[in-house]
């Protein structure tokens, strides 16, 4: 029993442990542009992910699951996503450690949920 209860101590460390990296969120494209690109970068560097979209587009009006993993647990992240036009969008500074739903708007302006 007690070598039992050890195990499943360890497998909920372990799980917790291998979530810990995990920054997905619902993303809710309120820009008015259809989205091509999206990249996010800790405010303290400039070092831009990969696309997060993955050869995906996200319509204006459109939710997209985004999916990330990182070592960097910062608080704030820089958004950065580029229009169907080609067009740079940014949004600074956003939480997206305690976020589950972002919701990107035009001019640089962003909520969290």
């Amino acid at each position: 029993m007690r070598k039992a209860l050890f195990t499943a101590f360890l497998l909920i460390i372990g799980a917790t442990w291998a979530l810990a990296d995990d920054q997905d969120f619902l993303l809710l494209n309120r820009t008015g542009a259809e989205l091509r690109d999206l990249r996010v970068a800790p405010v303290e560097t400039e070092e831009w992910s990969e696309d997060l979209l993955r050869t995906q587009t996200v319509a204006t009006g459109q939710d997209r699951l985004i999916m990330f993993d990182t070592e960097n647990q910062s608080p704030k992240w820089n958004v950065r996503a580029q229009d169907e036009k080609g067009n740079k969008l940014e949004w600074r500074e956003v939480d997206l450690i305690t976020a589950t739903t972002l919701v990107l708007e035009p001019d640089g302006k962003s909520r969290i949920r």
